[in-house]
C-alpha cells in the first residue's frame, strides 16, 4: 500500500462461551494499558526530579534582585572551562568606575578609561591572530555594544559575577561576534535598559564555528542569543554551538537560530514576554537537545518567515522539557510555504500547554516520536495544512481537553502508529479528509467520559487503513471506530472493549461506518456493552467478514436508509438482542454463527442468501454470478463425493482374458 505495508491479519473464530472469547484478549489489553500508564507516571517523576536537581539559586546580590521578577532562573556552570589569568592575552578588570586592560604577558596596564565598551573593543581589535580576553568579576556598564570582527577570540568572564549591563536608552545588541571561531563564555548580560525594538539581542553571532556557553542573560530585547545569517547571503551562522546558557525574562525569543550545522543543548529559557523559547528560522542540520523551556509562547518553534531561504531541513529536536507554553509546546509554522522537511521531534516532554502540545502546519518526511504531551488545554498533536510522509509513533497523550491526535485536511501518505492516548475530551484520533493514511497499534482509553465522540474517527478521505488498535471505553455514548464518507478503507484486527457488563456503560457502536464505499471490516473483536456491535449506515460494497461481536443490543445492524450490496459472512455473534438486522435487499449474508443471539439472525441469513441482480451493473453481475456458480459447483462436488459408491471388487480386480492368456504362455 502507499503509506504502510499491510499484512493479512488472520484471527481464529472464537469458540465456546463469551468468557472464552473475551477474557484472554481483555486481560492482555488491560496489562498493556497499565504498563503504559505506569511508564508515563515514572517518566513524569524522573524528569521533574532531574530538572529540579539541576537548578541552583543565584548567589550574587545582583541575581537576587533579578530573582524577584524571574522564575528562579539557574543553571550549572562548568568551572573547568575557565582559563587562568596566566593563559590570557588581555586581563580586564574594574574598580566600578574605571575599566583597566592589562597585558597578561607583561603584567602592564595597556589602557584604562571610564567607558568599558571602548576599552574592551580596543583590546579585541588588536587580536589580529586571535587570543583570550579574561574579564574579572565586576559590573561593566556599556554605552555601546562589544563588537568583535577578528577571528579566533575567546572572551570569557568568571561566572555570573562578571556582569555587562547597559545605560537607559541603549539601542542595539549588547555583544556582537562577527568574526569566526569565537568562544563566548561564563558571564552575565543584563538587558533591562535595552530599548524594545524587537530586533536586537543579548549576544548576536554572525560568524562561523562560534560557541556561546555558560552565560546568564536577563531581560534582553529581541533574543537572548541569536545565531543569524542576515546580510551575508546565507553564508554565515555555520557551525555554531549554544550550550548551557540561562536566559530569563526576555522580551521576545530566548534563542534564535537561522544558520546551519548548529547545536543548541543544555540551555534554560524561562519566561519570555512575547515570543518563543527557541525559534528555528529556516535553518539546516540543527540539533536541539536537552533544553529546559518554561513560560513562553511556544517552547520550540520552527518557522519559514519568507526570507527566501526555504524550509528548515534535517532538524533533530530531542530530550527537551517544555512547560506552561502559552500556545504550543512545539510548532512547525508555515509563514511562507513549506516550513520543515526531515524534522525529527523525539523523546520530548510537554507539560501544560495552553493551545496544543505539538502543531505542524506543513512539511515532508517528518517524524514525531516517543514524546509525552500531558494536560494540554486543547489538542495533543495537531497536523494542519499540507503534510506528506509524516509518521506519528510511540507518543503518549494524556488528558487533552480536545482531540488527542488530529490530522486536518491535505495530509496524505502518513502513519499514526503505536501511540497511547488516555482520557481525551474529544476524539482520541481524528482524520479529516486525508488520503493514504494508516492508523495502527494505538492504545486508546476513555475511563469515565461520556461525550459523544469516537476513539478513532475518520471524516472523508481515501485509502484509509485502521488496523490492530485497541479502544477501551468505560464511559457512555462513545463509538470505538467511526468512518464517515470514506472511499476504500480497511478496518481490521482491532479490539473495541466496553465495560463487558450489560447496563453498566454502553457504547453507541463498536464500529460505525456511514456513507462510505468499497471497504473491508474484518477480524475485529468487539466486547460490549454496545447498542450496535457493527453499524452500517447508507453503506455499500463493503465486506464484513470474520468479526466477533459480544454483548450488544444489535450484533450487526444496517440502517434502512440505503445500505445495500454488502457481504456479511463468517462473523461470530454472541449475546446479542438481534444477530443481523435490516439487511439490504442485495446483501449476501452467510455462515454467521454464535450463541444467545436474537431470532432475527437466523431468518435473515436464510432469506438473504438469495441475491437479486436487477440493479447490478454488468461487472457486479458477473462477479456475483461467478460467486454463486462457484458455490454451487462446490456443493455439487461435495455431494457427488459423498454419494459415490465404491465399485465391486470383482469388477476392478478381474484379470482380462488376454492378460490371462499371456500369463499361460
Amino acid at each position: 500500500m502507499d503509506c504502510y505495508t499491510l499484512q493479512n491479519v488472520g484471527r481464529n473464530k472464537p469458540e465456546g462461551s463469551t468468557e472464552m472469547i473475551r477474557e484472554p484478549l481483555l486481560e492482555s489489553a488491560k496489562l498493556r494499558m497499565n504498563l503504559r500508564m505506569i511508564a508515563l507516571l515514572l517518566m513524569l517523576v524522573v524528569v521533574t526530579s532531574s530538572y529540579q536537581a539541576s537548578v541552583l539559586t543565584y548567589a550574587s546580590a545582583n541575581n537576587q534582585q533579578n530573582a524577584s521578577t524571574a522564575a528562579d532562573p539557574t543553571h550549572l556552570v562548568n568551572l573547568s572551562v575557565f582559563a587562568t589569568e596566566n593563559d590570557c592575552t588581555y586581563l580586564i578588570f574594574t574598580d566600578e568606575t574605571t575599566t583597566f586592560v592589562e597585558d597578561c604577558n607583561t603584567g602592564g596596564i595597556v589602557s584604562s578609561g571610564t567607558d568599558a565598551a571602548t576599552q574592551i573593543n580596543n583590546a579585541i581589535f588588536t587580536l589580529k591572530d586571535g587570543g583570550l580576553i579574561h574579564v574579572r568579576t565586576g559590573t561593566y556598564t556599556l554605552t555601546a555594544p562589544i563588537v568583535g570582527t577578528v577571528d579566533g577570540v575567546t572572551f570569557e568572564g568568571e561566572g555570573p559575577g562578571t556582569v555587562f549591563n547597559v545605560n537607559v536608552g541603549f539601542s542595539g545588541s549588547i555583544v556582537v561576534a562577527e568574526g569566526s571561531n569565537w568562544v563566548l563564555r561564563n558571564f552575565k548580560i543584563d538587558g533591562t535598559n535595552q530599548v524594545r525594538r524587537h530586533s536586537t539581542a543579548g549576544i548576536y553571532v554572525t560568524g562561523n564555528n562560534e560557541t556561546v556557553m555558560g552565560t546568564d542573560i536577563f531581560g534582553t530585547d529581541h533574543a537572548g542569543i541569536e545565531d543569524a545569517r542576515y546580510g551575508c547571503g546565507g553564508k554565515c551562522g555555520y557551525g555554531v554551538k549554544i550550550l548551557n546558557n540561562v536566559i530569563t525574562n526576555g522580551y521576545d525569543d530566548g534563542i534564535i537560530v537561522s544558520g546551519s550545522n548548529v547545536l543548541v543543548s543544555g540551555n534554560v529559557v524561562d519566561t519570555t514576554t512575547n515570543h518563543n523559547g527557541i525559534s528555528l528560522v529556516s535553518p539546516q542540520n540543527v540539533s536541539v537537545i536537552g533544553n529546559n523551556i518554561n513560560n513562553t509562547n511556544c517552547g520550540i518553534a520552527l518557522e519559514n518567515l519568507g526570507y527566501g531561504w526555504g524550509p528548515a531541513k534535517f532538524i533533530t529536536i530531542t530530550n527537551n522539557m517544555i512547560r506552561n507554553s502559552r500556545f504550543f509546546g512545539f510548532w512547525i509554522f508555515s509563514g511562507d510555504g513549506d516550513s520543515g522537511d526531515n524534522v525529527t521531534f523525539n523523546e520530548n516532554m510537554i507539560i501544560n500547554p495552553k493551545t496544543g502540545g505539538i502543531e505542524l502546519d506543513s512539511g515532508t518526511d517528518n517524524l514525531i516520536s516517543n514524546n509525552v504531551v500531558a494536560n494540554s488545554s486543547a489538542r495533543g498533536i495537531y497536523v494542519l495544512g499540507i503534510a506528506k510522509f509524516l509518521t506519528i509513533t510511540g507518543n503518549t497523550v494524556a488528558s487533552p481537553k480536545a482531540n488527542g491526535i488530529w490530522m486536518s485536511t491535505d495530509v496524505h501518505d502518513c502513519i499514526v502508529d503505536n501511540n497511547t492516548i488516555t482520557n481525551p475530551a474529544g476524539n482520541a484520533i481524528l482524520l479529516a479528509t486525508n488520503d493514504r493514511v494508516t492508523v495502527t497499534r494505538n492504545e486508546i482509553y476513555y475511563p469515565t467520559s461520556s461525550s459523544p465522540v469516537a476513539g478513532i474517527q475518520v471524516d472523508g478521505g481515501n485509502d484509509i487503513t485502521v488496523r490492530s488498535n485497541h479502544v477501551r471505553v468505560t464511559g457512555k455514548s462513545r463509538t470505538g471506530i467511526d468512518l464517515l464518507g470514506v472511499s476504500s478503507f480497511t478496518i481490521a484486527a482491532n479490539t473495541i472493549t466496553g465495560s463487558g457488563q450489560s447496563g453498566v456503560s454502553q457504547l453507541t457502536a463498536g464500529i460505525m461506518v456511514s456513507n462510505s464505499t468499497s471497504g473491508i471490516i474484518s477480524s475485529n473483536l468487539i466486547l460490549g456493552d454496545a447498542i450496535s456491535g457493527i453499524l452500517l449506515g447508507n453503506e455499500s460494497k463493503t465486506v464484513v467478514v470474520g468479526n466477533s461481536v459480544n454483548l450488544a443490543a444489535n450484533c450487526i445492524r444496517e440502517t434502512t436508509n440505503g445500505s445495500d450490496y454488502n457481504i456479511l459472512s463468517d462473523n461470530v455473534l454472541n449475546n446479542c438482542g438481534t444477530g443481523l438486522s435490516y439487511i439490504g435487499p442485495h446483501d449476501v449474508a452467510t455462515n454467521n454463527t454464535g450463541l444467545n443471539h436474537g431470532p432475527i439472525q437466523s431468518s435473515v441469513i436464510v432469506t438473504q442468501n438469495q441475491v437479486s441482480t436487477s440493479s447490478l451493473s454488468s461487472q457486479e453481475l458477473l462477479l456475483a454470478s461467478a460467486g454463486v456458480i462457484a458455490a454451487a459447483l462446490c456443493v455439487a462436488l461435495l455431494t457427488k463425493i459423498k454419494q459415490r459408491q465404491p465399485q465391486k471388487p470383482h469388477r476392478r480386480r478381474k484379470v482380462p482374458p488376454r492378460r490371462k492368456a499371456r500369463k499361460n504362455r
